[in-house]
């Protein structure tokens, strides 16, 4: 299910998100860039969403195939799978990268099992990359919407991650600092996963908070980890 793609023809969507498809770019790519530099690899992208991100990946890589996978996108190209059923349609000594870009929280299955067979699916000097918000970063929200993001990362995935590939791991801090209304805009448009049971309240209240508390833009550091796994 791998398709030729021509790297200046993939959809670019309009995007609330100021975090993953904006803050972390220049990171993200200087990272992957970085152990591919311009070697011709077959990427596959699990978990891409509508793509955009993409759009800005491979003017920097030389990617010969690449395989866009999400099962809630819009965009056409995007093949509408989980990550679990995805896998079970890759053929293995395939890939020269796996990239997962904040979506490993979504895998049900088990992680370690998950992981051996998503290896098995590499070239030889293969790698799969997966990006995870670090847990240490504290958002410019209130208590209650950190709250429901810590639950994200309490659920086992990323614990069994630093417990099995701790050796693998490095992390990023970036020097956030978001236009405030973008960051409402954000929020309010319940963008990532743990936002979507805010309630009218808890959004209002969160409103308070970030116009008493900032001014024209709201700053934080934003720690970004990356795992580095290679082929058994």
């Amino acid at each position: 299910m791998d398709t030729k793609t021509n790297i200046y023809n993939i959809e670019k969507f309009n995007n609330k998100d100021p975090i993953s498809n904006k803050i972390d770019v220049d990171v993200v790519i200087e990272y992957i860039s970085t152990i591919f530099e311009k070697t011709p690899i077959n990427l596959a992208n699990i978990g891409c969403g509508n793509a955009y991100f993409n759009t800005l990946l491979c003017k920097h890589l030389n990617i010969k195939k690449m395989v866009l996978v999400d099962p809630n996108s819009t965009n056409k190209k995007v093949i509408k799978m989980t990550a679990e059923k995805y896998l079970l349609e890759m053929k293995d000594n395939t890939y020269d990268l796996i990239l997962f870009k904040y979506m490993f929280h979504y895998i049900k299955s088990d992680i370690n099992m998950f992981i051996a067979e998503m290896r098995k699916k590499l070239t030889k000097n293969g790698k799969i990359i997966i990006c995870a918000t670090s847990k240490t970063t504290k958002f410019p929200w209130t208590d209650d919407i950190q709250k429901s993001s810590d639950e994200l990362f309490e659920n086992g995935v990323y614990n069994t991650l630093d417990f099995l590939y701790s050796n693998n791991k490095i992390s990023k801090t970036i020097k956030a600092k978001i236009p405030k209304k973008k960051w409402i805009d954000f929020v309010e448009s319940k963008t990532w996963g743990h936002m979507y049971n805010l309630t009218k309240i808890q959004i209002e209240n969160f409103k308070t908070y970030v116009h008493n508390n900032y001014n024209s833009t709201v700053e934080f550091n934003y720690i970004i980890s990356f795992y580095n796994i290679g082929r058994l």
